[in-house]
């Protein structure tokens, strides 16, 4: 399990991933949570609107995308902001596309750690 691990990675997440799956027994699964489009729709009722309201990306984003953007997207935080280096934004879609080498994507569940969304996988058995 990663909770609110993958909101916050924004060079290494493919790293992560690969680690993730190799430490898994064949088979084995993985729980982690991640922003989506749910979190997104949420903006501004939560705090991590505040702290991305330092972001001039998301600034230029946001109002003009009230839906999430497909892809992934990292909005660093201010160098004087101590929650948080980034949060990071993936579109279920990105989900299923790019975690697809190393893990079945079986499910995505929205609001299941608070406004973060869950990601039930499962390893691929890779040759």
């Amino acid at each position: 399990m990663a909770f609110s691990v993958f909101t916050h990675i924004d060079v290494y997440e493919t790293s992560w991933l690969a680690e993730i799956a190799r430490v898994l027994k064949p088979s084995g699964h993985a729980f982690l949570t991640a922003h989506t489009e749910h979190t997104w729709s949420l903006l501004p009722n939560i705090h991590v609107h505040a702290v991305l309201q330092h972001n001039d990306h998301f600034n230029r984003l946001y109002p003009r995308h009230l839906e999430l953007p497909k892809g992934r997207h990292v909005f660093e935080s201010a160098a004087d902001h101590h929650d948080y280096n980034c949060n990071v934004f993936q579109h279920s879609s990105y989900i299923k596309r790019q975690w697809k080498r190393w893990f079945h994507v079986l499910d995505i569940v929205p609001g299941c750690h608070a406004y973060q969304t869950g990601v039930v996988l499962q390893k691929r058995n890779l040759p």
